[in-house]
């Protein structure tokens, strides 16, 4: 038996903190951001590549300039969508601020972009003696973003106990019937990982170590790896880097595991002049194209590749608000296809069955568990993927007549 897992934020929001709106509130804030609610130490709102840079100056003007610059282009956001500012998180106005960047130094040619840019930098206005700040600043924006996300994600220290509500991995690792575990998750922090490693559960990440002893990147030793267990990190992870990983003129980009503030040598690579941003894929609609680029198109091809073989996956904590993913799990629902089922755990799985977005092909293989991740054992899913069509029909019939009079559930 091999079991398909599909995990989102809502399985890391319980000890993490910060849901997304909050993860928004701090990355548009001024003020330093709090690592959770549940602390009062400050961190420091950016650590510089290198101390020593003649251009401080400039940075510290970026980290006073963007939130600013970044809040405009939510108030535009909300504007042309007609949404309430709540309604608008970190993703949306990094989506936004890559837009502006791309079509103002890159020259991209989105010509429905000109009515939204005009629009937003109309709202942040910049003087004329201030043009280098003015490129820099919409440069460096998305990488900001990614910045501090990364860091008010970046891992803490986690007790067995906050832990003990993923138990029901442990439970599956367990059963001798289960022969390979596939977690496909869409979170950057380590929650899951953590987990893991205080039980004793080994599992494979993608990381091989090179010549160097660094762990690199390596989408397709997946394939090869026997490890029973294997997590695929779809959106990048807060201690995922870029390095030079070859020789020549024109360096060749990995990806090797490293800390955000961790020295940095002549190896390392990052895609800002200013900000240490770890490789995490940030965005809305534009997430689709961004399983093209190099680090993540391997990733994605794991993910397409496996629910071609699979029978069933097992979605939890995830919104269904990702188009590409949600398009991968429209074509595994595919109605020619026998014997597909789409366990979907989440106390409000009843409003997600009426979302107008979800397609109805996927909704007529949804096996749904209204409940959290905390009260999920392993045995009752394994019993919702062995059983399927004849485990939903059963949980619509409910209790004998019987029971329901006596109020029993036993």
């Amino acid at each position: 038996m091999e079991v398909t897992f599909l995990l989102g934020a809502g399985i890391s929001a319980r000890v993490v903190g910060l849901s997304t709106v909050q993860l928004t509130e701090q990355v548009l804030a001024d003020r330093e951001p709090r690592l959770g609610p549940d602390t009062t130490s400050e961190r420091p709102r950016n650590r510089w590549l290198d101390e020593a840079d003649d251009d401080e100056a400039q940075r510290r003007l970026l980290v006073e300039r963007i939130p600013g610059y970044l809040r405009c282009l939510r108030d535009e956001i909300a504007q042309c969508g007609q949404l309430d500012e709540i309604e608008i998180s970190y993703e949306d106005v990094h989506h936004a601020a890559a837009v502006v960047r791309d079509e103002l130094l890159y020259h991209a040619g989105n010509p429905v972009a000109k009515p939204f840019i005009d629009g937003a930098l109309k709202r942040c206005p910049m003087s004329p003696d201030a043009c280098s700040l003015h490129w820099d600043l919409v440069r460096e924006a998305p990488h900001y973003i990614r910045h501090t996300v990364g860091q008010l994600l970046a891992p803490r220290q986690f007790s067995t106990y906050d832990l003990d509500y993923l138990h029901m991995f442990s439970q599956a690792y367990e059963d001798d019937q289960v022969e390979r575990i596939r977690v496909f998750t869409l979170n950057h922090d380590q929650v899951l990982e953590t987990y893991c490693r205080q039980r004793g559960l080994v599992f494979f990440d993608g990381f091989t170590p090179d010549k160097e002893g660094l762990e690199r990147l390596e989408p397709s030793s997946f394939e090869t790896a026997p490890d029973r267990m294997h997590v695929v990190k779809l959106h990048g992870s807060t201690d995922w880097f870029l390095r030079n990983g070859g020789a020549g003129a024109v360096p060749r980009e990995v990806v090797v595991k490293s800390q955000p503030d961790g020295p940095r040598d002549a190896g390392s690579l990052s895609r800002s002049a200013y900000f240490n941003a770890p490789e995490i894929l940030v965005g809305t609609f534009n997430k689709p194209l961004e399983y093209l680029s190099e680090h993540f198109a391997g990733l994605a091809f794991r993910l397409a590749a496996w629910l071609r073989r699979a029978s069933h996956i097992v979605v939890c904590g995830h919104s269904f608000r990702d188009v590409g993913v949600k398009a991968c799990l429209a074509d595994f629902a595919n109605p020619s296809l026998q014997r597909r089922n789409v366990v979907v755990i989440d106390p409000q799985v009843e409003a997600l069955e009426r979302r107008p977005d979800i397609p109805p092909v996927l909704r007529q293989r949804w096996l749904p568990m209204a409940h959290g991740i905390e009260v999920t054992d392993w045995p009752s899913l394994k019993n919702a993927l062995l059983h399927g069509r004849r485990w939903r029909m059963k949980q619509r019939e409910g209790p004998p007549i019987a029971q329901r009079e006596s109020g029993s559930d036993t």
